[in-house]
């Protein structure tokens, strides 16, 4: 009986623990390659992340 009723406890902590309401996720970086010596490269990333759309912007 202490099986199952642990059993039911970590499936239901595991089912539900991944839902997230209204969560945004928005990341800025910057980029450096070196491609030669003496020519450096500076990229700016932006990558915005919601429950509907993903957007990359470079």
């Amino acid at each position: 009986m202490k099986k199952i009723i642990l059993g039911l406890i970590l499936f239901s902590q595991i089912s539900f623990s991944q839902k997230a309401g209204n969560a945004n996720l928005n990341v800025e970086y910057d980029e450096y390659r070196i491609f030669t010596q003496g020519f450096i490269n500076l990229d700016l990333g932006t990558l915005f992340v919601s429950n509907k759309i993903s957007y990359y912007n470079s």
